[in-house]
């Protein structure tokens, strides 16, 4: 009888502990929109609400780089591009369509005026009504012009790209990689106090990087003013 009544407990404690994990895992899918028109998505102005959070990755070179030529030398394409309205949200990144107004390096498969798209590293978390700014990034504005720095969609080897895939891009890194080829860089760095108090996406929405490190903003600034006189200044 003991035997069977542990018999009994065990099972109740497995399906309450299936049930946990099967709740947790709907509950963290459902807090990441899957795939969806940006524009669409940008219309809810209960977003604007959102409190961001300049989240730090740290498996990536981000913050690393020192300058311009290093920058360049990591990357496969420097181009001028435009940013589109064709956007579409991925789960925690944005896929973003841009014409390249202008081809300064180029790994021999793009031209002038052709389109490619950009996966921007940032992302609406609803569970936990926040915005994710992956070291500080913030989503590029359409119709704007940007000098980015990319890299070649990662696969598996052997593995076929689709065709959107085959003109598909990540940014170098994502503290400096793009610069906007207006001639004041609009960033800033907000402290960890004042973010802790909660900062509104709204207070926030019209930066290019909410960085939460003035040493971040000062190399970034820096590196800007670089790209600014060789690309931009002509």
């Amino acid at each position: 009888m003991r035997v069977k009544k542990c018999s009994i407990l065990y099972a109740v404690v497995l399906i309450i502990s299936l049930s946990t994990s099967v709740l947790v895992a709907i509950k963290t899918k459902s807090s990441y929109i899957d795939d969806i028109n940006f524009n669409q998505l940008r219309a809810n102005a209960s977003l604007l609400n959102f409190i961001v959070s300049p989240s730090l990755k740290k498996d990536d070179i981000s913050g690393s780089i020192k300058n311009l030529p290093e920058l360049e030398d990591l990357s496969n394409v420097i181009a001028k591009i435009k940013v589109s309205n064709e956007r579409e949200y991925k789960s925690k990144t944005l896929l973003t369509k841009c014409k390249i107004d202008e081809l300064y390096k180029n790994d021999g498969t793009l031209s002038k005026d052709e389109y490619i798209y950009i996966y921007e590293p940032a992302s609406y978390t609803f569970v936990y009504n926040s915005f994710k700014a992956t070291n500080g990034y913030n989503y590029m504005k359409s119709d704007n012009e940007y000098i980015v720095f990319l890299n070649s969609l990662n696969a598996p080897k052997n593995y076929k790209k689709s065709e959107v895939e085959s003109l598909t891009y990540t940014f170098v890194d994502s503290v400096s990689s793009k610069f906007s080829c207006n001639s004041t860089p609009s960033v800033i760095s907000i402290d960890k106090s004042e973010l802790d108090n909660g900062k509104k996406y709204s207070e926030v929405i019209q930066y290019e990087y909410i960085f939460n490190s003035k040493e971040l903003e000062d190399k970034y600034l820096n590196i800007n003013n670089d790209v600014f006189n060789k690309y931009i200044k002509k």
